[in-house]
């Protein structure tokens, strides 16, 4: 795995190929801002511009009915419940595409990837491992996920996630009030940390780049080009590895865009600040620390 950093990052990446690739990212349906563009626009837009010819662009989301259950990134069999929520979350995702339109993007959602064999094969997985998950998560040196809840079904008749289950190959069940509900791995939906989800669906799109932004390397930590150290990526990768018997594809890693409080852009914190797209993709061409303010 190589990690190709910011703009000086775009100028290698684009020195080492020549033929047309394939790219990876993606982005939850809600809660859409400049930091969102900066990296699923911007830094394609400068591939682009540096010579990188790009065959597909994949970008996944998580399923809109997510906020149903009230968990982060689950994958749900059933079709998400797009009409009908909030106006935030047709916006948000509006937002994202028409930022997008010049490229060939193939947009899907999680819960295609449950029809998926090898995915199916890597949900089994985790749900049997939970040791030696922990393990994982201890090697990373990533102390954030300590409830030891990785990864299990939700029960769609009471709406909440479960998580003492059984399973046996293809089949999974649990207790629920008395009764026993049992199903094949395919009936049902999931819940997933994030830190599990995102190494299965770049698997799944099998890209040659993945732009992920600066914040999966714990920016507020010593930052070292060298070593992603005890950060998500590192659990991400461990988890990628374990799975798939082989490292995530390349990386290319875009800053952390400040918001107007100076921490990250994020709805979390209600610090977004309205950038043009040209005026980001200026600053972003020639930027090369993790955090990118755009002074006023």
């Amino acid at each position: 795995m190589v990690f190709y950093f910011f703009a000086q990052g775009i100028k290698e990446y684009s020195s080492k190929v020549k033929a047309p690739v394939t790219i990876y990212s993606g982005f939850r349906p809600y809660g859409a801002h400049a930091g969102n563009i900066l990296t699923l626009g911007v830094y394609p837009s400068l591939l682009l511009k540096s010579g990188v010819k790009i065959k597909k662009y994949f970008v996944t989301m998580d399923d809109t009915d997510v906020l149903n259950y009230k968990f982060p990134e689950f994958i749900p069999k059933d079709p998400p419940l797009y009409l009908g929520l909030s106006s935030e979350v047709e916006n948000s995702v509006k937002f994202i595409l028409d930022k997008l339109s010049k490229f060939n993007v193939i947009l899907s959602t999680s819960r295609n990837m449950v029809k998926n064999g090898k995915v199916q094969n890597a949900i089994i997985w985790l749900l049997e491992n939970k040791e030696k998950l922990t393990k994982i998560l201890q090697q990373s040196g990533f102390d954030k996920i300590n409830r030891g809840f990785f990864v299990g079904p939700i029960d769609k008749n009471a709406k909440k996630a479960i998580y003492q289950f059984h399973t046996n190959g293809e089949r999974i069940w649990w207790e629920n009030k008395g009764i026993i509900q049992k199903h094949h791995i395919t009936e049902c939906n999931y819940w997933m940390h994030y830190t599990f989800l995102i190494p299965i669906k770049i698997y799944q799109h099998s890209p040659d780049l993945v732009i992920l932004g600066e914040d999966y390397f714990d920016p507020g930590q010593v930052y070292d080009k060298s070593s992603v150290g005890a950060s998500k990526m590192s659990v991400m990768q461990n988890i990628y590895k374990f799975l798939f018997k082989e490292d995530i594809p390349s990386v290319l890693v875009s800053p952390v865009l400040l918001g107007s409080d100076g921490r990250k852009m994020s709805k979390e914190f209600s610090n977004e600040i309205e950038y043009s797209y040209e005026a980001l993709e200026k600053i972003a061409s020639s930027w090369e620390e993790p955090y990118l303010y755009i002074p006023k």
